[in-house]
């Protein structure tokens, strides 16, 4: 009755023919170098296996036969660092290998081939919904007649030699398939992912690019109406999203990451938005009218700061349902709060970091004269509450001139989770103490304020021993 078996560095293992192995569902074969003295007999009695790894399989020559084929039920396929080779490549000659796959497998993954060159051809598989590609250093591109057209989901990872994804004059193949999804990680080499006269397939809903210095543009045509995710990190070299520059109008998450080459966008962004990052975008300016303000289903917003998306922020204030907001390399800090931030109910986490000279008390606290000013107390207070009382976590980093915290914490009355990050000069908390609600307080690289808490005779102790939680490392390295 035996399900899963693994074979681990058993280089000499011996198949004994009356072995019954009938039962088996998933097998793990690591490494197989001498594996193919128990082949054929083995393969034989494995009818019913669906899940099979195979790694260090340079002497399995075997798997690329009819050996391979007799797993009708075989569903999930890993090969892990394995000699093959697709073509191989023999003086002037280029001699073609077959992959010979199961034609009902579902999910194929090829890790650390490193000969591989193309795709090969073998994949037309009609029940192929996944496909994953680690570390295949010699890959440059898939097979001329394109992607099997049930796959839903490839991933390709760590090939720094792949060009594209197709040949030039080919995209129709790929364009009428059902993939949907699309991951690129660390492909250095990798400068498209359509033809110059083609767009991507038509049912995207994600989306994903990081660490493509080469790329330049995502679709030479408009990006698809269905795409609902779209991330693109460290792209040095893009200059455009699409021949439009417009987003989808279903896009409901868009985050971009230290592409300094890219400079526009759609002014009105996607009413549909949910989940909005651009950060480390020096050039880009993405927004010059309203749009901000329409963006009702908006709850997570992370940004950098510029002076342009402040501008917005002064004439229209935040998108009003706001869960999530963190606000990078802030350079002033006192207009961001006093800017309606307290009249954001729906916000929950809230993290600011930067060199804002002017954070030297957090709230920052009114001017003297006005608090002369104040009437009541009622409005005294409500000159305090810059922040949303509906705050639960609260993260404050890098700011080299903070050296309190203003009785603004105070009315923080919701807020679970407070972190405090290389603030250098912050040495003291209110007498009143922080709010009764913290369950959990990080000082992480603010020297003055960890030694006061640490100590047994430490001043700051009776203001922080009703929190459950205190973790400190103050010390630089």
């Amino acid at each position: 009755m035996l399900c899963e078996l693994d074979i681990e560095n058993c280089k000499e293992v011996v198949y004994e023919d009356e072995a019954d192995v009938m039962s088996l569902r998933s097998i793990n074969i690591s490494p197989a170098a001498e594996f193919q003295y128990l082949a054929e007999g083995f393969m034989q009695g494995l009818r019913r296996l669906k899940d099979l790894k195979v790694c260090s399989c340079e002497g399995m020559s075997f798997l690329w036969h009819d050996e391979l084929q007799q797993l009708t039920c075989l569903r999930h396929l890993i090969i892990d660092d394995s000699s093959l080779q697709h073509p191989i490549l023999d003086g002037e000659e280029t001699r073609q290998v077959e992959l010979w796959l199961p034609t009902k497998l579902e999910t194929l993954e090829l890790r650390k081939c490193d000969n591989l060159v193309k795709v090969p051809e073998g994949l037309h598989l009609t029940s192929l919904q996944e496909l994953h590609i680690y570390e295949c250093p010699s890959l440059i591109s898939f097979s001329e007649s394109g992607l099997p057209s049930s796959l839903q989901v490839l991933k390709i990872e760590n090939c720094k030699n792949l060009i594209s994804l197709v040949q030039e004059e080919e995209y129709s193949n790929c364009a009428a398939t059902c993939l949907e999804s699309l991951v690129i990680r660390n492909c250095p080499s990798l400068k498209s992912i359509s033809s110059s006269n083609g767009s991507l397939p038509a049912r995207f809903k994600h989306l994903s690019i990081r660490y493509c210095p080469n790329l330049q543009c995502l679709s030479w045509g408009k990006l698809p109406d269905n795409l609902r995710k779209l991330e693109i990190y460290d792209c040095d070299n893009l200059i455009c999203l699409s021949s439009s520059c417009e987003l989808p109008e279903a896009l409901e998450s868009f985050q971009i990451w230290s592409c300094n080459r890219l400079d526009s966008l759609k002014a009105t962004l996607p009413k549909s938005l949910k989940s909005l990052l651009i950060c480390n975008c020096g050039q880009l300016k993405w927004i010059t009218d309203r749009g901000i303000q329409n963006l009702i289903f908006l709850q997570r917003l992370e940004i950098s700061y510029s002076e342009g998306f402040m501008k917005v922020l002064e004439e229209v204030g935040f998108p009003p349902n706001l869960s999530s907001l963190t606000i990078r390399n802030l350079k002033v800090c006192k207009p961001l709060l006093q800017w309606g931030l307290h009249r954001v109910t729906s916000l929950r986490k809230l993290h600011l970091s930067g060199e804002a000279t002017d954070m030297v008390s957090f709230p920052p606290e009114p001017e003297e004269e006005e608090e002369e000013e104040e009437e009541n107390v009622d409005d005294e207070l409500q000159g305090k509450m810059m922040l949303p009382n509906s705050l639960t976590t609260l993260n404050i980093e890098s700011f080299k001139n903070l050296d309190k915290l203003s009785a603004g914490i105070q009315c923080l009355t919701s807020l679970q989770y407070l972190s405090i990050c290389y603030c250098e000069q912050l040495n003291s908390f209110l007498k009143g103490g922080l709010p009764l609600s913290l369950l959990k307080l990080e000082i992480v690289y603010c020297l003055l304020l960890g030694e006061q808490c640490e100590r047994d005779e430490g001043l700051l102790l009776p203001v922080i021993s009703h929190i459950p939680c205190v973790e400190y490392d103050y010390f630089q390295v």
